[in-house]
């Protein structure tokens, strides 16, 4: 008897509306939104699958244009992260189990280095690396990291930490708190005569 994938709720849905888990490229208006998802950047299977397990969780939130929008951004930051695995290990980031912090290293360093090179910008470093914690966050919520599912085997080391991600290059406010004796001052009952 096969086990069911607990992050196979929406498989049979989206099976019987025309998606199937073995493409690289579904299509959104199935979930109700315009264009395509493509998953063709993600060369690793686990991360492939582990991105597909995400998208059939997140997309039944999503509504409207920024929705679509949201979750290729997202699959997108997917391929980079792939991509930076590809480039930095021998057997191109296959071998799950031999994943661990200096490749989530070597990833924030290829961003560093590709934002300072100017092909990508704060944002985009900023947005790619938060949505792929995001990701691999979730994925080990939706109980993907156990076994017979595709990321048994993942390392907990191999995470992005709240400190790995950059400062938001739209946050006009970091930086501009006022000192603490300004504000004990500001704050201090005024005191009448």
């Amino acid at each position: 008897m096969a086990t069911a994938r607990p992050w196979s709720r929406g498989r049979e849905e989206s099976r019987s509306a025309g998606i199937r888990e073995s493409t690289r490229c579904w299509d959104a208006s199935v979930f109700g939104l315009g264009g395509t998802f493509s998953f063709t950047g993600i060369t690793q299977p686990w991360l492939r699958e582990g991105a597909k397990a995400w998208a059939l969780d997140d997309i039944p939130r999503r509504r409207g244009k920024s929705g679509k929008t949201t979750v290729q951004r997202t699959l997108t930051s997917l391929s980079r992260f792939s991509t930076s695995l590809h480039l930095s290990r021998d057997d191109h980031g296959v071998d799950l189990p031999v994943l661990g912090r200096v490749d989530i290293t070597a990833f924030l360093g290829r961003l560093s280095f590709l934002n300072d090179r100017g092909d990508i910008s704060d944002c985009t470093q900023y947005m790619t690396v938060r949505d792929t914690r995001r990701v691999l966050t979730r994925l080990r919520t939706l109980g993907l990291t156990k076994p017979g599912q595709p990321l048994h085997g993942l390392a907990d080391d191999f995470a992005l930490r709240q400190q790995d991600i950059p400062d938001d290059p739209e946050d006009s406010e970091a930086g501009r708190d006022l000192r603490a004796e300004v504000m004990r001052q500001l704050c201090a009952k005024p005191r009448l005569p």
